[in-house]
């Protein structure tokens, strides 16, 4: 189940930590920093995804690759998607609704921008 976004940290909510709260439930005040630790980076913008993998995992999701060409909005299962969206964007998406950096709260994609975007990249989000 999507969960809303914590977004206890300083500064602008970006879409990385903000799909990995949405999956586990973390505030981004505890993301931000593993993602820097693991990333090796300044900021937590550009995260790539087998970063957002590995800390979904250490926090007891499994991101499973999932074969999948189509629209976001007729994916059902809880998914980690890429969107197609300049330089890429992730989102977490469950049964027609979704979350991202931009709505920290679970809306109907229909009502966003990406309701009628292609699918780059999925993942199956499972508990373990």
């Amino acid at each position: 189940m999507i969960k809303n976004v914590t977004h206890d940290a300083e500064g602008k909510l970006w879409c990385g930590p903000a799909v990995i709260s949405a999956i586990t439930g973390w505030p981004t005040s505890y993301i931000i920093p593993r993602i820097k630790n693991l990333h090796n980076y300044a900021d937590e913008w550009g995260v790539p995804p087998n970063i957002l993998i590995q800390i979904c995992k250490e926090l007891g999701y499994e991101l499973r690759p999932l074969k999948y060409s189509g629209k976001i909005r007729d994916l059902i299962p809880l998914c980690l998607i890429i969107v197609d969206a300049g330089a890429g964007h992730y989102i977490v998406s469950e049964d027609g609704f979704m979350v991202d950096s931009c709505y920290g709260i679970s809306i109907p994609i229909a009502f966003t921008r990406f309701d009628s975007s292609e699918v780059r990249e999925c993942w199956q989000i499972v508990a373990i």
